[in-house]
């Protein structure tokens, strides 16, 4: 009888731990599509949506692109931050904007939820995403961009909000497509 009760405690922990996961995983690749859609339509205001009032990105900066080759006509670039005492949402904007501001046209994007690492209480989740996009850019090359992140999300209400952001990896390869199609 003892051997039956803990059994039951074991297996009902596991499927509450298994709803907490597909409930947060879901949340998090609706807010991921919405905030893809808001890239893709250059609506700043709707991509910042998804960020907490009280968003702080202690290992969030400015993003910037250092290139890493240049031969045959295509360039690769390497993605990287310039770190800051503080990053609230206000310079989520300033970030944001300057990546739209690279960016003519988007024909291709994709935001994925790529792990959930670690749950945070029960309104809280540590996530990997994947960020990619594909289009032409300012200077009126094709580009794409992959980018990897590491967020923290925060339940409010029905809502899930990134509180936290830290870019782990990102490469830009631009061209006229004649070296990479």
């Amino acid at each position: 009888i003892v051997a039956a009760i803990l059994g039951t405690g074991y297996l009902n922990g596991i499927q509450s731990d298994a709803n907490r996961l597909a409930d947060t995983g879901k949340a998090a690749i609706d807010m991921f599509t919405a905030y893809k859609t808001g890239l893709e339509k250059s609506d700043i205001d709707g991509v910042l949506s998804h960020y907490s009032t009280d968003y702080s990105g202690e290992n969030d900066g400015r993003w910037t692109e250092r290139m890493q080759s240049d031969r045959d006509g295509v360039r690769v670039f390497e993605w990287g931050t310039q770190p800051s005492e503080t990053f609230v949402k206000d310079d989520v904007r300033v970030q944001i904007s300057g990546l739209l501001a690279r960016i003519d046209t988007i024909e291709y994007s994709k935001f994925k939820l790529d792990a959930v690492e670690q749950f945070l209480g029960t309104d809280g989740a540590i996530v990997r995403s994947f960020l990619w996009l594909r289009g032409v850019n300012s200077e009126q090359e094709v580009f794409e961009s992959q980018v990897l992140f590491r967020m923290g999300l925060q339940r409010t209400g029905d809502t899930w909000k990134i509180s936290s952001q830290e870019l782990i990896y990102g490469k830009t390869v631009t061209g006229d497509r004649t070296g990479f199609v």
